[in-house]
């Protein structure tokens, strides 16, 4: 019983929540949700299925109520996932785990739990293999993290609307806290690895969107002219349009760290708009 846990929790240590936000991961959410549910240190699991398309509930709903599963109407994208799921969380720290990781065990959790439990750090962040290999900005994009829940109750009105760019939210409210990253021996799949050529590069062309609108609020320079400049770039049917549409941010800052983000996958992107 979960009451149990969190009594079990209190005795043993700091209490721990899990939650996996999942859209259209029917191949992989199971895979994370299982070896989790052997942890001894997690307390409770919530997992947000974020208006799937796919088979992605039914799979979550068959651990019935070996999970706390939050089933939303449509998507509403990253943020408001994990800020629904915050929500629902008992646990004193908050551990969050992406639902398209292959190779999670339950040792992961102590990973990234014993930082905060056993020191002072204030955030831990899990570099993956799908995030490793691109340097240390992608792996500042980890989506494998664990928190004070205190510390994010009060971030949640901004956090639940920032989407794909909820970690650069953190990520920025959090930069002067003391922060420790851990290597996490799982694989972070990429977009090309689980969806076609097109949606693969429009979802990351999505991504890349979602993350520079989050910079631009956070450094001030959000405007109309910017949320223009970022709807035509989604709206890219060509590579010579997207690039056009990168090179038309005035605010250097935002088109540097667009191309960063999208510099990895830039061939791919490439290949595919010209076809």
């Amino acid at each position: 019983m979960l009451w149990f846990g969190i009594i079990l929790g209190v005795i043993k240590g700091s209490t721990i929540s899990v939650i996996i936000p999942a859209f259209n991961e029917e191949k992989t959410v199971g895979g994370v949700v299982e070896p989790l549910l052997k942890s001894r240190k997690i307390d409770e699991i919530i997992c947000v299925n974020d208006g799937s398309s796919d088979r992605t509930a039914k799979v979550l709903k068959k651990f019935g109520k070996k999970i706390i599963l939050i089933d939303l109407n449509k998507n509403f994208g990253k943020g408001y996932a994990l800020a629904k799921g915050i929500e629902k969380t008992n646990g004193e720290v908050v551990v969050f785990i992406d639902s398209d990781l292959i190779g999670v065990k339950p040792e992961h959790i102590g990973q990234l739990v014993n930082p905060l439990t056993n020191g002072d750090y204030k955030i831990v962040l899990g570099s993956t293999g799908g995030t490793r290999k691109f340097g240390i900005y992608a792996a500042m994009l980890t989506g494998e993290r664990a928190y004070w829940r205190k510390d994010l109750i009060p971030l949640l009105p901004k956090f639940r609307n920032s989407r794909l760019g909820v970690e650069t939210y953190l990520n920025h409210v959090f930069k002067k806290a003391k922060r420790k990253m851990v290597d996490l021996d799982v694989i972070h799949l990429e977009k090309y690895e689980k969806l076609s050529s097109f949606d693969a590069s429009m979802s990351y062309i999505q991504e890349g969107v979602e993350i520079i609108r989050e910079r631009a609020k956070i450094i001030g320079a959000w405007n109309p002219k910017v949320s223009r400049q970022l709807k035509k770039i989604a709206l890219s049917t060509s590579w010579r349009e997207f690039k056009g549409g990168v090179a038309e941010i005035a605010d250097i800052r935002l088109r540097r760290r667009f191309e960063s983000f999208i510099q990895k996958y830039s061939g791919k992107i490439k290949a595919f708009l010209e076809e």
